[in-house]
């Protein structure tokens, strides 16, 4: 007997960078919101969250590129970006991610 087989190939992770500026947005359309910008900070969509729909990874990035955690101007303009990004159509919540963590290998027997 054939297992059942799902007709959409997994999803892979997003590689995620530990010194760089990531949002968790949820969203109630079918379509990820498109970039949003302010103030020479883009927010720029790279990929769903799993499986999930309606949850996205965007990642913040200045004139094209990306922005680090500990960037002036990411601290300054922090709070303005995430509630412009909050009104836009379509979004019910925003949250800046945490700075990824590296696991740890088990060892092996």
């Amino acid at each position: 007997m054939a297992a059942a087989s799902s007709s959409k190939a997994p999803v892979k992770p997003i590689k995620l960078e530990v010194d760089q500026v990531y949002i968790h947005v949820s969203y109630s359309s079918p379509e990820p919101p498109s970039a949003i910008s302010l103030n020479n900070v883009e927010v720029k969509y790279l990929g769903p969250i799993g499986e999930l729909s309606g949850e996205g990874i965007y990642q913040i990035q200045s004139h094209g590129q990306p922005v680090k955690r500990h960037d002036e101007n990411w601290q300054t303009s922090q709070q303005d970006l995430i509630e412009k990004v909050k009104r836009s159509e379509g979004v019910k919540s925003v949250k800046v991610m945490d700075e990824p963590k590296q696991r740890a290998k088990r060892d092996e027997f």
